[in-house]
């Protein structure tokens, strides 16, 4: 049985995290079928919450999960995993995250999530955040790893755009994406729409397949009353309220975001909120001094982080989930928001636009009135809603995707993949 090392770790405990959790809960028991052994990669601590996911489809026994330690800068460079990888004699490893340690022993397969960082450097990190978050050491790792023309061949291939006043951070991980892309196996994206991206601006060697992200309907489905006024209770929500759900980084745009429904707050109901879900953007200093400025402290009602089933009563309580970013990959919540039922006002986006189908209110990114406008409308009801007979992608079928495309690369398949679930 051919072993492939599944390795779930991430940076955040946000979208990336949750495709990866996802996936391995609905790969497990037909990658047995398929004879598959797991190898489940998670950091040192996560072993029990992960063992649930595989008790859940009854593969505990057939495959195995190993906890590593020490691992916590943005570089993947682990001793550990790479002398587990030779020892074990792993036929694949499979990274649900957009970076792989560059010294990999075995063939691998990369997730690239979005291309943002490479389309908009200047709205990634700083090198100054950078350097709160990891520390010197680990720009420095990444300068000397990718960037130093004296020790890294990938360093005189960097994208004309990507000039010096980017920062090394903006400019060292795109320089890491294209190094990992050409090394890969092969590339997992999980749209068409950041499929078609990397096909213009780093398209992979070993080829790529779409897996999409997709919904858990057990879970993100219309709640009742009782659990609806559970979360606003909890919440203090009194009135209506919209919400926004994830990370806060540049590229998500929430402060503009806070503006804008802060601007249209004189037309909406007096005790209208602005719910923001996950625990990030509280601790984020520019969202933070936006609603400072803006004097929103009422309105602004950081929620934190909620388990699944209080997120999907806030969705299905809500009169909008709304985003603002300037790319996205898959955004997750869009598509839990519309399986709840709960309308969605976000950028109109290549990706969006595939993964809701055309049951999103998608405004032209940045445009200025527009998020206030179509959630006054909504509130107001005279924008029509849209969320109604939404249909999401199953996790399921992305498994089934993902087994193909690991049949193929090791050849059993003769290089044969199924029509994406999205075609």
């Amino acid at each position: 049985m051919p072993l492939v090392a599944m390795d779930l770790r991430s940076t955040h405990d946000t979208g990336v995290a949750r495709y990866g959790r996802s996936l391995l809960a609905a790969v497990a028991a037909p990658a047995r079928a398929a004879g598959f052994r797991l190898l489940v990669v998670v950091r040192d601590g996560a072993q029990a919450a992960t063992h649930d996911l595989l008790v859940g489809e009854e593969c505990a026994d057939t495959h195995e999960i190993v906890g590593i330690p020490g691992d916590t800068g943005f570089l993947r460079d682990s001793a550990v995993l790479r002398s587990l990888l030779t020892r074990r004699r792993v036929d694949l490893y499979h990274s649900t995250h957009y970076v792989v340690d560059l010294a990999c022993p075995v063939p691998y397969v990369l997730t690239v999530h979005d291309l943002l960082r490479w389309r908009f450097p200047r709205l990634t990190a700083s090198d100054e955040d950078f350097v709160k978050t990891y520390g010197k050491q680990c720009l420095h790792d990444l300068w000397s790893e990718v960037l130093d023309p004296d020790r890294s061949p990938s360093a005189q291939a960097a994208p004309a755009e990507l000039d010096p006043s980017c920062g090394v951070f903006a400019r060292g991980f795109a320089m890491l994406t294209r190094r990992l892309v050409r090394s890969a196996s092969h590339v997992v994206t999980v749209s068409e729409a950041t499929a078609r991206e990397m096909a213009e601006l780093v398209p992979p060697p070993g080829g790529s397949t779409v897996v999409p992200g997709a919904v858990d309907t057990d879970v993100f489905r219309p709640r009742g009353r009782g659990e609806i006024d559970a979360a606003r209770t909890a919440h203090r929500l009194v009135g209506p309220y919209v919400l926004y759900v994830g990370l806060a980084h540049r590229g998500k745009r929430l402060p503009w975001l806070i503006r804008e429904l802060v601007g249209a707050r004189p037309a909406l109901p007096p005790d209208t909120r602005f719910v923001v879900v996950g625990g990030h953007a509280e601790r984020d200093e520019e969202t933070r001094r936006a609603v400072e400025t803006l004097d929103a402290a009422d309105f602004v009602r950081f929620a934190g982080r909620v388990d699944d089933d209080d997120l999907a009563a806030l969705y299905t309580g809500a009169t909008a989930c709304l985003s603002a970013s300037v790319g996205e990959g898959s955004h997750l919540p869009s598509q839990e928001a519309l399986a709840c039922g709960c309308e969605v006002v976000a950028p109109d986006l290549p990706a969006l636009r595939e993964t809701t189908a055309g049951h999103a209110h998608l405004y032209s990114p940045g445009r200025a009135g527009m998020p206030g406008s179509l959630v006054t409308g909504l509130l107001a009801g005279t924008v029509p809603t849209r969320a109604r007979g939404y249909a999401p992608g199953s996790w399921h079928d992305s498994a089934v995707r993902l087994i193909a495309c690991w049949e193929s690369i090791l050849g059993g398949r003769n290089g044969v993949l199924p029509p994406s679930p999205l075609s």
